[in-house]
């Protein structure tokens, strides 16, 4: 892992849910992550971290955050998300790879809400859960985090109707397709826009 090595080379240690919140949050580039410990290093002055202090300088990271920008989403928050997402710009390192590792994030996060809609449904009582985690492959996580999970993925589920899932999942399938095929980006990320504009839209008429 190019995180650990990294980590390993500067002498820095840090909690194994630090470790965790960089890897999940982070675009996943050798590049990035050194410019994540080094800010760690500069803001505390020290070489050990705690999960606390790896999200208080994500949370102030110049560089967009595609796992942030989905969380944003699905929770509702416009104004989040917007601002988040306007760090990416055609000048932003990386932007192409940036912007499909969006689209990905989105689409599974929304695919993941889809079957979390059926599977809350059918296993409602407390003994249910555990073949709830089981069939939504979080069989390994901590009783805490279980615990952390299912109740945002209940908020999700009533946040996103069945229109605002099919919604999305068009316009992501729309823009990767059109992304991959066609040599004319669209470098000012207005179709994009212009489909969050709706989305967000739709998931407002539904409160």
């Amino acid at each position: 892992n190019a995180l650990l090595k990294i980590l390993h080379h500067e002498k820095i240690t840090m909690e194994n849910p630090a470790v965790d919140e960089i890897i999940y949050k982070i675009f996943p580039s050798f590049g990035s992550y050194v410019r994540a410990v080094k800010k760690l290093k500069t803001y505390f002055g020290k070489k050990h971290f705690t999960i606390e202090e790896v999200k208080e300088i994500l949370a102030n990271s110049s560089e967009c955050n595609p796992s942030q920008l989905a969380e944003f989403l699905f929770a509702n928050n416009r104004t989040d998300f917007f601002k988040e997402f306007s760090k990416l710009t055609p000048e932003s390192p990386d932007a192409d790879k940036l912007f499909l590792i969006l689209l990905s994030k989105l689409l599974e996060k929304n695919n993941e809400i889809r079957k979390a809609k059926i599977l809350l449904q059918s296993f409602r009582n407390k003994d249910d859960e555990s073949e709830f985690f089981k069939l939504m492959g979080m069989e390994a996580y901590s009783p805490a985090r279980k615990k952390f999970v299912r109740a945002r993925m209940v908020r999700e589920v009533e946040i996103f109707n069945d229109k605002a899932i099919s919604f999305l999942y068009d316009s992501l399938i729309e823009m990767n397709f059109k992304f991959k095929a066609s040599s004319l980006k669209d470098k000012g990320n207005f179709f994009f826009l212009q489909k969050m504009e709706k989305l967000f839209l739709i998931l407002s008429e539904s409160r």
